[in-house]
């Protein structure tokens, strides 16, 4: 399938990871021998998660960062599973309104760089089923479903993006963002 993929997403605007990371577990000393039993290695408080697009899970092991979504507690991988050098471009993706007379709802189009799209392609493939957060400085800004392999590294993430909110996401995900 080569398609655009169209995930649409719980919307967490500003659910920051870094005050939920205090109650994730601390990191094991780095003299703890791996297999040794030791606590798993975690992200520390003091860390800020850096922005990308991290697997969800629903359990706290090895050493994830706790957030939330809506009323339920989710657990975040300590590394991105693709950061944001794999983007190579994000834009604001506008739907239509919900209802006559409101406002179009915002989305987000992310257009992954080739090594991006690869990696994208391998990790749904791989995890369907599973949450995909996108982080943006720290924060947990959508939490998308993945419905299907995304394969031709283009992700258009729809939700209830205030305009506003879904330019400044947009420009924070973009390349020029990171200096490249």
């Amino acid at each position: 399938m080569n398609r655009i993929a169209r995930i649409a997403c719980a919307v967490a605007l500003a659910a920051s990871t870094r005050a939920l990371a205090a109650d994730a577990p601390q990191a094991a000393p780095a003299s703890s021998p791996a297999g040794s039993g030791a606590a798993p290695a975690a992200t520390k408080p003091d860390e800020k998660l850096v922005t990308g697009l991290y697997l969800v899970h629903l359990d706290d092991a090895d050493g994830r960062v706790r957030a939330s979504l809506a009323d339920q507690k989710i657990y975040i991988e300590p590394k991105p599973s693709l950061e944001r050098s794999a983007i190579a471009s994000a834009t604001v993706e506008r739907g239509p309104a919900p209802k006559p007379g409101a406002q179009p709802q915002s989305g987000l189009r992310l257009t992954m760089t080739k090594e991006g799209t690869t990696a994208l392609a391998a990790l749904s493939t791989k995890n369907i089923g599973l949450r995909l957060a996108i982080v943006v400085d720290g924060d947990v800004v959508a939490v998308p479903m993945i419905e299907e392999p995304i394969t031709s590294g283009i992700v258009v993430v729809s939700g209830n993006f205030d305009p506003e909110r879904a330019k400044q996401l947009a420009a924070a995900l973009s390349p020029e963002k990171s200096g490249r």
